[in-house]
């Protein structure tokens, strides 16, 4: 297992455990699938992370509010200096072990473009 941190467009994770393959072609044909841990195991791992980051970034970051209210422009959304990786590196730096971005928040902005809303970021 090799711990890795990432961190690209809008989101970022910290610590997380992959199993990293050689090369493409030592890949078996099928892949073996891990038998997920139990519930109560995954809780007790989160909890012994104790220490972490939540981001909150959407609309209302650009319009200088609390609370977006889901009626702005979409074209205002427009993060043109954004660098996620400094987040995960003052992030690292300061000893946490995990991350959360909320990708959607209680106005209805996605993060990410989308075709089934208005709420999303501009084309």
């Amino acid at each position: 297992m090799k711990q890795f941190m990432v961190a690209s467009g809008l989101g970022l994770s910290l610590g997380l455990s992959v199993q990293a393959a050689e090369s493409p072609a030592s890949m078996p044909a099928v892949a073996a699938v891990e038998v997920a841990k139990p519930l109560a195991q995954l809780q007790e791992e989160f909890l012994q992370w104790r220490f972490g980051l939540f981001i909150h970034f959407g609309m209302a970051t650009f319009h200088d509010m609390q609370w977006a209210t889901g009626h702005e422009d979409p074209a205002t959304f427009a993060p043109t200096k954004l660098d996620c990786g400094q987040w995960a590196d003052v992030a690292k730096e300061a000893g946490m072990k995990y991350a959360v971005l909320t990708v959607k928040h209680t106005s209805g902005w996605c993060l990410w473009q989308s075709d089934t809303t208005t709420h999303s970021g501009s084309k």
